[in-house]
């Protein structure tokens, strides 16, 4: 009860849920590694968790494990 009403407090004071800035973060995770690399790889680095997990949370925000993203690049 406490955490839903801390929730609510957070939604109405910055605009946004809990669950609205995940699946930002989840939609804006880059790889740590130079080039494209699948989804679940910048989930994985971004979040910490092993590639089955990573898997599951690009599923569960409705988005392509495997669909090539861009990593960091090296000024030239």
């Amino acid at each position: 009860m406490v955490l839903q009403i801390e929730i609510e407090l957070i939604k109405e004071s910055i605009g946004y849920s809990s669950h609205d800035l995940v699946k930002r973060a989840v939609r804006n995770a880059m790889p740590h590694t130079i080039g494209p690399a699948g989804r679940w790889v910048a989930i994985r680095d971004t979040f910490a968790v092993g590639s089955a997990v990573a898997r599951e949370i690009c599923k569960a925000y409705g988005l392509d494990p495997h669909e090539k993203v861009r990593g960091v690049r090296c000024p030239s």
